[in-house]
């Protein structure tokens, strides 16, 4: 066995004493700059490609804090709204729902849903596109679209949920309709007939009903990303997609949002660390308004698992890196594209800081 070869060396090299009653576990000695250790593998643990859970979830929140951090430009019009509205939407700690981010989806930045949710830009595909973005300047290469494709189902594979959100809306599937002269498409599995013609504009920024993709598309100069990246992503995507023959299609969860954007304020939701993440829904029609939600704390434990994974891709190309420094880079980009994202749908509006303790 290989771990037999790796202990003979050792007991030469390093003089190990080495005791195997149980072959799946190994006890040694180690002599270091003239001190004796004890060491316990335990060579019985099953290895998985399961994406690590790199830290657990060990509380539920009980108290919220509320901060406004800058008041919109309308402030004192009509339709404003204020701490009371933020606190009569979140309701009480007591009466939400709180889930481990680990394995919990992530909706897009919009305000839409409403159901409860967690929240990020681009939803479950924004935050994995941050780590290809990172991935490509690492490999110093322009990714292919089978690369990509390789990618993002290698991704699949191992991921913790079910399936990745992303998000588009009843607007852009109209101007997608006006542009190859049809009418009725369905999105999630149009006729094959029309499939190319769709592929060839998808790309575009009106027929994306992503705020945070939208973006990326309209300022990836500004990003100093790959515009061409963003739109081959896109494109891999609705092809994945729409191949129903495929069980990568089934993963790919594709919510069509309807209406116009009504929201009135935007959250930046945080919780200590390691704990639960609150589910809000984004709009409540019983209290009439809708808010954008970023769920700070819990994309960034979503972060740190596509860090681990995109690692692991860099190791198949002999290119040795930690995954905590690029957990770091893709932290950097996500500032950036939430800056950005940020001042094109919420320029004018409130900012809050909710406190989840």
């Amino acid at each position: 066995m290989a771990y037999l070869q790796i202990l003979a060396v050792l007991v030469m090299v390093l003089g190990i004493s080495v005791q195997t009653q149980n072959p799946n576990m190994i006890t040694t000695q180690m002599e270091v700059n003239n001190m004796m250790y004890d060491a316990v593998c335990d060579c019985g643990r099953e290895v998985t490609n399961q994406i690590r859970t790199l830290s657990e979830v060990k509380c539920t929140p009980t108290k919220i804090r509320i901060r406004q951090d800058k008041q919109g430009r309308q402030s004192g019009g009509e339709g404003d709204i204020d701490l009371n509205n933020i606190n009569e939407f979140l309701g009480r700690p007591s009466d939400t729902t709180f889930v481990d981010p680990h394995y919990s989806n992530f909706k897009c930045l919009d305000g839409r849903y409403s159901q409860g949710s967690l929240y990020t830009m681009g939803g479950d595909i924004g935050e994995f596109f941050l780590g290809l973005v990172v991935y490509e300047e690492l490999v110093g290469v322009e990714l292919t679209p089978s690369q990509i494709k390789r990618l993002l189902t290698g991704y699949m594979d191992q991921m913790e949920m079910d399936s990745l959100h992303w998000c588009t809306d009843d607007q852009a599937i109209k101007h997608i309709e006006s542009m190859i002269d049809e009418t009725g498409i369905d999105i999630q599995n149009p006729r094959p007939d029309i499939q190319d013609a769709i592929i060839q504009i998808i790309s575009e920024p009106y027929n994306i009903g992503d705020t945070h993709f939208k973006a990326l598309l309209i300022e990836s100069d500004t990003l100093n990303i790959r515009r061409e990246l963003v739109e081959t992503f896109i494109r891999v995507y609705y092809r994945i997609l729409w191949d129903k023959d495929s069980e990568y299609s089934q993963g790919l969860e594709l919510k069509q949002l309807v209406n116009s954007h009504q929201e009135l304020a935007f959250l930046d939701v945080r919780n200590q660390k390691d704990c639960n993440a609150p589910l809000i829904p984004s709009q409540n029609r019983d209290l009439g308004f809708s808010l954008y939600i970023y769920d700070h704390e819990a994309a960034n434990a979503r972060r740190a698992q596509i860090a681990y994974f995109f690692t692991t891709q860099l190791k198949h190309m002999n290119i040795n890196y930690d995954p905590q420094v690029l957990e770091h880079r893709i932290d950097n980009h996500a500032l950036s594209f939430l800056e950005v994202t940020g001042r094109n749908i919420a320029r004018n509006l409130p900012f809050y800081t909710i406190l989840y303790q």
